[in-house]
Formats: structure tokens, sequence, C-alpha cells
């Protein structure tokens, strides 16, 4: 079982690459089309360009995976990838978090992420002091 806590995320993300129309909002200008993965929080995006910056909106487009309903999403950009390190393999992506995302499209999501594996690990596990327990009473 993964623990969500020691990938510092709220939510557990999964390994889907699925068809995702991405439209930076600043100018309605499409950068993607696909996405690396998703979680009911957010997703990271393939782009075409890295002219988006940290706190930029997206509007999104794509299928629940394994189903014929479209979702439509609001968010924001998180992270920005350069494909500079190693598990980015020079793609360039962005990270974004869900800030609209209607309760009903929410659940359906929900329901369609539940049996999808997260991705693999890309980087090592960051170590997190706060869940080491020590003994103290000798």
């Amino acid at each position: 079982m993964i623990d969500i806590e020691m990938q510092g995320r709220s939510t557990l993300r999964r390994a889907v690459r699925i068809y995702c129309e991405t439209v930076l909002e600043p100018g309605f200008r499409r950068i993607g089309v696909r996405s690396r993965d998703l979680s009911l929080a957010g997703a990271l995006l393939e782009t075409e360009e890295v002219e988006a910056e940290v706190g930029d909106e997206v509007f999104l487009a794509f299928k629940a995976p394994h189903t014929r309903l479209w979702i439509d999403a609001r968010a924001r950009i998180v992270r920005v990838l350069h494909g500079r390190r190693r598990e980015d393999e020079g793609r360039l992506g962005l990270g974004v978090e869900f800030i609209e995302l209607d309760r009903i499209y929410r659940a359906v999501l929900d329901g369609a992420l539940r049996h999808i594996p997260p991705p693999l690990p890309t980087r090592p596990q960051r170590e997190t002091w706060s869940l080491v327990t020590v003994d103290l009473s000798d």
C-alpha cells in the first residue's frame, strides 16, 4: 500500500494517459492535448510550450478514464516542468490543481480512477522525519 503522506500529496495520483484538451486562459490558446497522470486534485499535463507560468489558469476537457463522459474543469498551474530533470525524459509539462470541478464530475472521476494504479516513482522517496517513532522510555 502506498502512503499518501509519504508522497507529500493530499490525493493519490493515478498513472493514466488520456486525451486532455488544455487551453491557457490568457489569450485562450491551446497548449496541450494529453495528461500523464490524474487525481481528484489535479493532473500532470504534457504541453507543447512553456509560456505558461505558475499561477496561470487553464481550462481542461477530458473523458473520465474508461467512460464516455466528458469532464470540464478549470485549474491553476502549480508546477512547470522544463524537461531538465532526468525523470522528465525531456518532455515539457504542467502540474495543475483543479479549482473548479463540478461535484458530479468529481464523483464520476473518483469511481473511474479507483482501479488505476499510481505511476511508478521517478525519484527517490523523500525522508519524512515526522513519521519516525523514537522510544525514549529506557
